[in-house]
């Protein structure tokens, strides 16, 4: 029995099961895209296709398989819900590590013939006698045959594989808890934690071991009030208001770093220190005024301009609950229409009212619009228009009577009296409150104000104007024709000038502005802000233009910003941060929609084939996030912050999350290594690093100069026995100095066993018979020789003082032994497998063939080389079964049957991560123990374990030269094999209270008194085998063995059938 394991390696795979479950199913996939071939070209029934498909999904099974209910769902998974289940079982392991294993159990020939015999003797004892059938020539019934000795074949070994995966859990002797919904959650056992803790602390003490006591921190936790929370799996999100930095932030925190009480949260102290302090250097890094001319290539005045500009519209939104409707519909303020004040947003009564109106009749005009559209088909059939569209020969639609289609100013006019209807109907239904409408008899009417001209188009103009009746100077939007006969002057600085305006218009601006001054003020502390980038144009006004060049990029970056939004220092153009690179990365994805049009063109059209349905706006919002990420992969645009700090240095090792980063500090000896977050850096091939954040990088570079000068002071080693071993070197030499490996023994008081601390000799540094190593080297090494004594000794102790208080606490921790109902494993059976390229065959024929390859490019070969030829394609290795030349790839001949299990690292049966038992198979620890918990597996017990299962269910006679020990035993060259084998069968059997027989002298009688396997034979009685045939080959099939029932019954046997 051949059983190879094999690792999960998620940095090379990705930590997903998916691939391996995909890769198992080739031979399906292979069959069924076979059979969709057939049926399409008539090969195949409709019948046989979907029997096929049938047959070939969904095959997988786990520890629910039931030999007496193959119909049930332990039988039929499927390849998605198997990775899926995998995949949603973890740990407290971090993703860089393997999540699952895979393994092959593959009998070897001599075992495959005996289950074939054993198959053959049960489906005889069934009334499926294979020399009557393959002699009667039936093809249907020889094909039923073929069909039910694959699947008692299959049954056999899903049985098998379900015993040796219980024998799997029972080698890793673990234990998991019993009672799940009576343990204790995170919270809780936080809690708990330091009176476990100070009680194990006490124990040792007291039986005097010798504890270094760890910097006891006291958690310190800081009150704050939130104002909303987003829970989430492992942690919430809070927007908090900070008094400071007057503003609103959301900060994530983990569950096990705060608790909630009311609406305020208790966060831990280290842990928002750290992230307010981002959060803090954030605020500031946005609000930082930066010079935007210093890395242009050229700056240019542009006078009176009109051009596209962008700009950050930040908004709050408000929920306002329409009682008629019982809906809550989103107001929308702008920040100018607001003031924030300690943490909520006061807004005038009279805006808010104007916002629910707006809103009220955006809403009515969605929920009424076949009342609006009814009220569109009058006015059009009264004035003689006809809106109907048709598709025309490109598949789009157009109006049908274009000539009966308004156009301009008739259009306009003719939706202004639709909408006017519309909104009468809604008034005279209750729907909507009636507004006094304001109208301007007289145009010719003026007053005359003191104002300025700040902004025009071309039918207004934006003036500001100061009133005694209000307590600030106002601006508004005037018509041109409201100001007839005034002399219209923009400038960069506005100067103040008499201004004619129709004084009925002027009035009633002023007296709108004058009660949103008077209104009451509403105050609101749920909202939520939102910000956005405007695309905006600006018309007539003064502006500055920049030209960046940019790496990535073609042709250079130009785009203008108005004058009156920059400051001037120093001579030199200046912005606030946030405002400058939110407008230039606006203005870089707009110019990079030209240079890489075909690119920006391609994502849209895969966005909008994947959104086929959605409403536009959504389509282009995720056209736009991808093809954002299309540039930030070329290196065009950098999302977030960049603070750029660059160091020379590399990277050491990498993770999914983070890195250890080599660096050369200016002014320091050393080079110096840090872990830092991989999206806090950037690596070039220059080996230069840019870190993002310079306060940040500073600060983690200057703690690991620290740390380094404090673990390279020399501190001698005390020991009272010393070995030295050398150190033993795999495969060629190394022309290096051999190294050897230095052990330290040393008692520790309260330890019946000396610690041991080993280094290697390169490492250490010996004047006379004293060695010396660096310090922060021999701490880290000492406390961890220390802890394993402690735990190896005593580690027990601690596991009972934890349940004892957990007892206390009213938390159940009772334990059972784990057993292979409490994995997670999924199981599938193989017909088929190839040659690999490891293969040795392969590897010879590889070089067999680049001979041929010379020899059959000579034109015109001679007699002595065709005969080299011949004798070397003679001399290919081919397969003994099926006779073809072994390449990779090829199939292999013969039975080839064999079983492959993908098993979850940890345990189903436990809830919470923290508990659930986490099991390697490939681990080299064999005893060891974690927490008083036995870990480890030994899989040379395994394996013996799997043979024994085997023959005790198959009723398998192994030969000694079958055996994993003997085995084993020529791989590691033992030369007596025998006598070693005997030794280990014969402590196997005393284990079992029994002598040991050897081979051919009665074993076989003390195996069946010591069997408590029922042998698989006599289990298939009552067994139901199914079929993989159509009904119809089925019903073929009944009628040729009622053909032979009579015989069969003669013979006194049941078909079971």
């Amino acid at each position: 029995m051949n059983i190879k394991f094999t690792p999960h390696l998620p940095k090379e795979k990705g930590y997903s099961s998916g691939r391996i479950f995909d890769y198992l199913c080739k031979e399906e996939y292979q069959k069924i895209k076979e059979a969709e071939q057939s049926y399409e070209i008539g090969e195949m029934s409709k019948e046989e296709f979907e029997q096929t498909i049938f047959n070939e999904k969904d095959t997988f099974f786990n520890q629910d398989f039931d030999k007496y209910n193959l119909e049930g769902q332990g039988n039929h998974i499927s390849a998605s819900v198997a990775s899926q289940m995998i995949d949603d079982n973890t740990g407290t392991q971090k993703k860089n590590v393997a999540n699952f294993y895979s393994f092959s159990i593959s009998p070897s020939k001599k075992e495959l013939q005996h289950l074939e015999k054993l198959t053959e003797d049960i489906l005889r004892k069934r009334g499926l006698d294979k020399d009557r059938i393959f002699k009667q020539g039936n093809p249907e019934l020889k094909e039923f045959y073929q069909d039910q000795f694959k699947q008692v074949m299959e049954i056999q070994l899903k049985d098998y594989a379900k015993d040796v995966m219980n024998e799997y859990a029972k080698q890793f002797g673990r234990e998991v808890y019993v009672n799940q919904d009576k343990l204790p959650d995170d919270k809780e056992r936080r809690e708990m934690l330091p009176e476990i803790e100070r009680r194990y602390s006490d124990y040792l003490k007291e039986i005097g071991v010798k504890i270094k006591d760890p910097e006891v921190k006291e958690e310190i936790y800081i009150s704050l009030e939130y104002r909303d929370r987003k829970e989430l799996e492992k942690g919430s999100i809070f927007n908090i208001y900070d008094k400071d930095l007057n503003r609103n932030y959301n900060l994530y925190v983990p569950n096990e770093k705060c608790s909630i009480e009311g609406n305020k949260v208790q966060i831990r102290e280290d842990y928002f220190v750290d992230k307010y302090d981002k959060i803090r250097r954030g605020a500031e890094y946005d609000n930082e005024s930066i010079n935007i001319q210093k890395n242009a290539l050229e700056i240019g005045d542009m006078p009176n301009s009109k051009f596209k500009d962008f700009q950050r519209d930040d908004k709050i939104i408000i929920s306002y609950n329409y009682e008629a409707f019982q809906k809550d519909i989103p107001l929308y303020f702008s920040k100018n229409e607001c003031n924030f004040v300690n943490g909520n947003y006061e807004i005038k009564e009279a805006i808010y009212k104007e916002k629910v109106y707006q809103a009220q009749v955006t809403f009515l005009n969605k929920e009424f619009a076949d009342k609006r559209q009814e009220i569109f088909n009058e006015k059009a059939q009264e004035k003689g228009y006809d809106f109907t569209k048709i598709t025309n020969d490109e598949g789009k639609e157009v109006f049908a009577f274009p000539d009966k289609v308004p156009q301009g100013k008739d259009l306009k006019r003719f939706n202004t009296e639709v909408s006017v209807s519309f909104n009468k109907y809604l008034v005279d239904n209750k729907y909507l409150p009636k507004k006094e409408e304001f109208s301007v008899s007289n145009w010719k009417n003026t007053t005359e104000v003191q104002g300025s001209y700040l902004m025009e188009t071309e039918k207004a103009v934006l003036i500001r104007f100061e009133d005694d009746r209000l307590k600030e100077p106002m601006q508004t939007w005037v018509p041109k024709y409201a100001i007839p006969d005034n002399e219209i002057s923009i400038s960069e600085n506005p100067e103040t000038t008499k201004i004619n305006i129709s004084s009925e218009f002027y009035e009633h601006k002023v007296k709108s502005q004058m009660e949103i001054e008077q209104s009451h003020t509403l105050s609101f502390e749920k909202y939520n802000e939102i910000s956005s980038i405007k695309q905006t144009y600006v018309k007539n006004k003064d502006s500055v233009s920049f030209t960046y060049e940019v790496e990535g990029l073609k042709t250079p970056l130009t785009f203008q910003i108005e004058k009156e939004k920059l400051d001037l220092v120093n001579g030199e153009y200046t912005m606030q941060r946030a405002e400058f690179e939110s407008r230039y990365k606006a203005h870089l994805v707009e110019h990079c929609k030209e240079e890489f049009k075909e690119d920006y063109e391609r994502i849209q059209t895969e966005v909008s084939e994947r959104l086929t349905g959605e409403r536009q706006h959504i389509i282009d919002r995720e056209t736009d996030k991808e093809f954002r990420h299309f540039l930030a992969e070329k290196d065009i645009l950098q999302e977030g912050r960049n603070d750029k700090y660059i160091v020379q240095g590399q990277i050491e090792e990498q993770k999914e999350n983070s890195s250890m980063l080599k660096i050369k500090v200016e002014g320091y000896e050393k080079e110096v290594k840090l872990w830092v977050n991989n999206k806090d850096f950037e690596i070039n091939d220059k080996n230069e690093i840019s870190f993002k954040d310079r306060e940040q990088a500073e600060k983690l570079i200057n703690n690991a100069v620290d740390r380094d000068k404090e673990k390279s002071q020399l501190v001698e080693i005390t020991y009272d026995k010393v070995e030295v071993t050398p150190i033993e070197t795999k495969g060629e030499q190394s022309q290096e100095r051999p190294d050897n490996m230095v052990t330290f023994y040393r008692k520790e008081e309260g330890l019946t066993e000396p610690i041991k601390i080993t280094f290697k000799e390169s490492d250490l540094q010996k004047i006379d018979d004293k060695y010396f190593v660096e310090k922060y080297s021999l701490d880290f090494r000492e406390q961890k020789a220390i802890e394993y004594g402690i735990e190896k000794e005593h580690g027990s102790v601690r596991e009972n003082i934890k349940n004892e208080v957990w007892r206390e606490n009213g938390f159940d921790p009772t334990k059972r032994e784990l057993n292979g109902d409490d994995l997670l494993w999924f199981g599938k059976i193989e017909h088929e497998r190839k040659y690999t390229h490891e293969d040795k065959r392969v590897l010879e024929n590889r070089e067999i063939f680049k001979e041929l390859n010379v020899l059959k490019s000579i034109e015109n070969p001679t007699k002595q080389e065709r005969r080299q030829i011949e004798n070397l394609e003679k001399s290919l290795h081919r397969d003994p079964i099926t006779k073809d030349i072994i390449r990779e790839g090829v199939l292999k001949g013969g039975n080839q049957t064999h079983v492959h299990i993908v098993v979850s690292r940890h345990d189903r049966t436990s809830v919470n991560p923290k508990d659930k038992v986490s099991m390697s198979p490939l681990s080299n620890q064999r005893e060891s123990t974690i927490n008083g918990q036995k870990v480890g597996f030994d899989r040379k017990e395994f394996f013996r374990s799997t043979e024994r299962i085997f023959d005790e269910k198959f009723e398998y006679d192994r030969p000694l030269e079958q055996t994993f020990d003997y085995q084993n035993g020529r791989k590691n060259g033992i030369e007596d094999v025998s006598k070693t084998v005997s030794k280990s069968i014969e402590g196997q059997v005393k284990n079992k209270a029994k002598e040991f027989i050897k081979e051919h002298t009665g074993f076989k009688a003390v195996k069946n008194e010591i069997d408590i396997r029922k042998p698989m034979k006599e289990e298939f009685r009552n067994i139901p085998i199914p079929t993989s045939l159509p009904k119809t080959k089925v019903q073929a099939v009944i009628k040729a063995i009622k053909s032979i029932a009579r015989q069969v019954s003669i013979e006194g046997h049941s078909l079971g059938y």
